[in-house]
């Protein structure tokens, strides 16, 4: 791994947490939209960077401190997984290493997987990261994924202390 975007190191609930989206236009707003209001919930104070591509960010703003990476992609479209895998090599190891990456499998149908969901599994085991799926396109499905974006993040980061779950609603 490459090791050009670095990390934030320590943070703490005081602190701004910078997350970084990269996906299309439109599923970066879905998922904007995700961590602003569970953050407005949960009283942090966030960044969001937003990309469709690591080069983006690379190129305008090549010392970018991130905490959180979000990988997401839609499921009907098989070129964003290996956009995915090529993105996660340009990033310090840190991140893979230390769990602060996460693939968001979007869809519209629940059962709309097969093989994008095979490659995306392959891609989630190769670097050991977590992927979560999610309907972003209803009001539930795109509130629980911002909770369990939000519980994966506070637990890697030292807010809250064991396993993350994921399915835990909400922790306050």
């Amino acid at each position: 791994m490459a090791g050009v975007l670095g990390s934030c190191g320590t943070w703490n609930v005081d602190s701004v947490i910078s997350f970084l989206i990269v996906a299309t236009g439109q599923l970066c707003d879905k998922i904007f939209e995700a961590l602003e209001t569970t953050s407005k919930i949960r009283k942090y104070r966030i960044a969001v960077h937003k990309c469709e591509c690591i080069y983006d960010i690379l190129r305008s703003k090549p010392d970018l401190q991130i905490d959180f990476i979000i990988f997401a992609f839609d499921g009907r479209i098989s070129q964003r997984v290996n956009e995915v895998e090529r993105g996660i090599n340009l990033l310090d190891e840190f991140f893979v290493i230390s769990g602060r990456i996460c693939l968001v499998n979007c869809y519209d149908l629940p059962n709309n997987m097969g093989l994008i969901g095979h490659t995306a599994n392959r891609l989630r085991d190769k670097y050991c990261l977590r992927l979560i799926s999610a309907n972003v396109y209803n009001c539930e499905g795109l509130k629980s994924l911002g909770d369990r974006i939000f519980n994966l993040s506070e637990a890697l980061m030292g807010i809250h202390s064991g396993i993350p779950d994921l399915n835990l609603l909400s922790i306050l």
